[in-house]
């Protein structure tokens, strides 16, 4: 199965598409931190799952679109192009016409559960992707269910810096439960240290991450959903995670 999945305007990715030139039943991300890894993430969750991009993570330059290109087979031409008709902008049997793009790339938009044609990439084949622009169309739609039929299930390992609640208890699990209530706790309530994480915590966390990384600043927001999140700052390249 050829299949790729690309972004553009989301988050650290800008307007050249970004993500993944293909798709394995095991796929390793590795890179350091606010080079684009959760983003890619999100990138395989938005194409399953259909979710609706948060607006604080669009970019300025445009509207993020999400899109797939995959290598047409007989079964995906099919569902557009019937064998059992001819006629129309085609003229001659849909099928006998519809069977020569086998092998070719088609790129779709994915958004809110569906897809919708963008591009055909004919490498250089001497075919009118236009005789067939319905057809094409109807083939279009039916490619988004190589995701969508997917469940999107994130697991982190060694830790569990996730989105929080705003509360009291400033107590840490051994998984890390808790360190980012205690992290915007520390940063926001006037009666505690805020030195304690803008300086010495940040600190010690360069010291792990040197000399690959270094991070000038810790930050907590607020989500629309009530959730607070902490963020990394890397010298000019803004926000990691």
């Amino acid at each position: 199965m050829s299949i790729s999945l690309k972004i553009t305007n989301y988050k650290c990715f800008g307007d050249e598409p970004a993500g993944f030139d293909g798709i394995r039943p095991i796929n390793i991300i590795a890179g350091k931190n606010n080079s684009g890894k959760s983003a890619l993430l999100d990138l395989v969750a938005l194409a399953c799952n259909a979710t609706q991009i948060e607006e604080e993570f669009q970019r300025k330059e445009g509207s993020p679109l999400v899109m797939m290109t995959k290598e047409l087979t007989e079964t995906d031409l099919k569902k557009g192009f019937l064998e059992s008709t001819s006629g129309g902008s085609i003229g001659a049997n849909h099928w006998s016409y519809g069977s020569r793009f086998v092998g070719t790339k088609m790129t779709v938009k994915l958004s809110d559960g569906t897809s919708s044609f963008m591009s055909l990439d004919l490498c250089g084949k001497d075919l009118n992707k236009k005789k067939g622009a319905e057809q094409f169309n109807t083939v279009a739609r039916t490619l988004n269910h190589t995701f969508a039929k997917k469940t999107f299930i994130p697991l982190r390992a060694d830790r569990n810096i996730v989105l929080e609640n705003d509360k009291k208890d400033l107590s840490i699990d051994e998984n890390g439960s808790g360190l980012t209530n205690t992290i915007q706790q520390y940063i926001n309530r006037s009666e505690l240290d805020t030195s304690l994480i803008e300086y010495t915590f940040l600190s010690e966390l360069n010291k792990i991450f040197a000399p690959e990384t270094r991070f000038d600043a810790i930050r907590v927001q607020k989500r629309p959903s009530g959730l607070w999140e902490v963020y990394l700052g890397e010298t000019k390249k803004g926000r990691g995670d």
